[in-house]
């Protein structure tokens, strides 16, 4: 339309990729595939740009031997297996050389003709010109079935998966120097240790039919187990920053899940001036436990959470027993990854009428409310204010689900990420 414009941004890209595959069968019932590739990706510097990954797979359709066509009810029967390596190039452009990005624009010229010109910086995205293609490995094992001239068909398949090499976007402080005014997140990616996963996968298939009218019902369940196993130095990856002051809200570490929520553990609210006042004289004597030498100035000074601290703040447990809320109390506090996903599927069909219900479902996963530190306060910028914020805890509304909102949050209720 006329006077408007419109804008965007390009982004080019290349990747390579050549494979060999070889098949061999025998009497329609002995299956043996293999297939190696290579592929490339300029998304990685000219020492790393490709990766060489091959697998292997095996079957045996049992339905074809005389000892299963003997049993009436079974209608296909075949039992698979197979070992492959697939690579992962899943990041942005350019990361593996310093770039520039547009920055904040300056002024030039005299003052009657002053004009602004686009500056530019660094990248939020330090360099890394050793970062290679992420490698997934696979070994799987399955068994399908039909019944009944396949109306009833099963498949199951157990499998353990292992990556290494993984490509991950790791936190980096603001000390490097790098991030603007607007973007204070600087990252590297890298390529940091390896995890393992293990699970299976269940479906279930039945098609019947009464004249014109033709129907199936799906059912499939999926479980999953996933674990850290290694990291470079085997030292914590933090990998996400989503709250004010830059605060970790997430982190990976060897023997657990990746990427977990870690934070505070939110105990209650406190509810009045002498619950707060208990509370710092039971750090104070725990300060003096600890060290009988400390001073009186410091014991003072001294204070369960933080020195503003006042009802209506959340409370945290202290998880060292130090008598403090220090950032030595963060632990572990929910799990994103779910245990099993689910869904269900109905298709109907009568002459030129059809009909699809489909639902899907995981189970057992934590979710972090990031939207609370914005939903439940006033003034909250760029986000809507909801009704939570008229829960809050006040003088005349003493909840215990909802802390109290105050000036720049001295307790920081709003910024560290809490269970």
């Amino acid at each position: 339309m006329e006077g408007r414009t419109t804008n965007g941004t390009e982004w080019l890209g290349r990747s390579v990729s050549q494979f060999g595959r070889l098949t061999y069968q025998y009497a329609g019932k002995y299956i043996l595939r293999g297939v190696i590739r290579r592929d490339g990706s300029d998304k990685f510097g000219t020492n790393n740009r490709y990766g060489i990954f091959p697998s292997i797979s095996a079957a045996w359709k049992m339905s074809e031997e005389d000892f299963i066509k003997n049993i009436e009810a079974i209608s296909f029967l075949k039992i698979k297996g197979g070992y492959g390596v697939n690579g992962n190039d899943n990041i942005g452009q350019y990361l593996y050389t310093s770039n520039m990005v547009g920055s904040m624009p300056y002024p030039y010229g005299t003052y009657s003709t002053v004009k602004q010109n686009s500056g530019v910086r660094l990248s939020s995205n330090f360099s890394n010109p050793d970062i290679m293609w992420e490698r997934s490995k696979l070994l799987e094992f399955g068994v399908e079935l039909g019944m009944f001239k396949n109306a009833l068909f099963v498949n199951s398949e157990v499998y353990k998966r292992s990556s290494d090499q993984m490509l991950f976007y790791q936190s980096l402080p603001l000390s490097s120097g790098l991030g603007g005014q607007y973007d204070d997140n600087p990252s590297q990616v890298i390529n940091a240790g390896l995890i393992s996963s293990k699970g299976l996968d269940f479906s279930v298939t039945y098609k019947g039919s009464f004249g014109d009218f033709k129907y199936s019902i799906s059912g499939n369940v999926s479980t999953f187990r996933y674990r850290v196993e290694e990291l470079t130095n085997n030292d914590a990856l933090m990998t996400a920053a989503v709250l004010a002051d830059r605060v970790e809200v997430s982190r990976t570490t060897v023997g657990d899940v990746g990427g977990y929520f870690y934070g505070y553990q939110s105990i209650g609210i406190f509810q009045t001036p002498e619950q707060v006042a208990e509370y710092n004289e039971l750090a104070r004597q725990r300060a003096k436990e600890l060290n009988p030498g400390i001073s009186e100035s410091t014991l003072a000074s001294t204070y369960y959470s933080r020195a503003n601290t006042a009802p209506g703040d959340l409370i945290y447990k202290d998880l060292d027993n130090d008598g403090t809320i220090t950032q030595a109390d963060r632990a572990k506090i929910g799990n994103p990854w779910p245990k099993a996903t689910y869904g269900l599927q109905i298709m109907a069909n009568y002459k030129r009428f059809d009909l699809t219900i489909a639902t899907t479902g995981i189970y057992k996963r934590d979710v972090f409310n990031a939207s609370r530190a914005s939903t439940y306060q006033f003034g909250s910028y760029d986000y809507s204010t909801t009704t939570q914020a008229l829960t809050r805890w006040t003088e005349e509304n003493h909840s215990t689900t909802n802390f109290r909102i105050y000036g720049d949050d001295p307790n920081k209720n709003l910024s560290n990420p809490s269970s």
